[in-house]
């Protein structure tokens, strides 16, 4: 942990993130060490400098790793697999479109080369969609900037509906009443 805060101590300068504030930041990192506890993000952080410092041994006998939802790793997750699986092959899918955290995943799978040391890598584009209806991805379009294209499979459905509510009240209610509707009227 107190490696862990040093690390941070004199990272968090560095940053090139101007909306961050460093210097709660700063304190976070003094706090740590402090009480001796992780929060969940730091978890991440720790891992990496413990990867790092060769204090996790690498299994031996896997020799393949699939990666699914490759868009929502961050950089130091990716970094961290390519520690412990040095000498792995890969097989990594993921969907930009479905990042879920745009500050913390990967936006660019040209960065995985060079984070895992790789000499041979190629990446496969799958065009067709068949997770959604015409009418989900047309409305999905409109409201998300999405990194490319796909060919979609003509599934229809119902049309979406937009709906607005006076309160949170309205909302919930509206909600418990839908899904009453669809699971028999039992209670939610």
């Amino acid at each position: 942990l107190d490696l862990y805060k040093k690390f941070l101590y004199f990272a968090i300068p560095q940053w090139s993130d101007p909306t961050a504030d460093k210097t709660a930041m700063l304190r976070q990192a003094d706090s740590l060490a402090q009480n001796g506890r992780l929060n969940f993000e730091d978890g991440v952080g720790v891992l990496l400098l413990t990867a790092l410092s060769g204090a996790v041994p690498p299994p031996k006998k896997i020799r393949h790793i699939v990666l699914d939802e490759l868009q929502d790793y961050t950089a130091a997750q990716h970094e961290i697999l390519s520690i412990l699986f040095k000498g792995c092959s890969f097989t990594m899918l993921g969907d930009l479109s479905q990042l879920i955290n745009p500050y913390a995943g990967l936006t660019d799978p040209e960065e995985i080369p060079s984070i895992y040391s790789l000499s041979r890598f190629a990446i496969k584009k799958l065009t067709k969609s068949y997770r959604s209806t015409v009418e989900i991805t047309d409305f999905a379009k409109k409201l998300l900037t999405l990194p490319e294209q796909t060919e979609q499979f003509e599934r229809h459905g119902e049309p979406v509906k937009t709906l607005l509510f006076s309160s949170d009240r309205e909302r919930i209610s509206h909600i418990a009443e839908e899904l009453s509707a669809h699971t028999g009227g039992s209670s939610v």
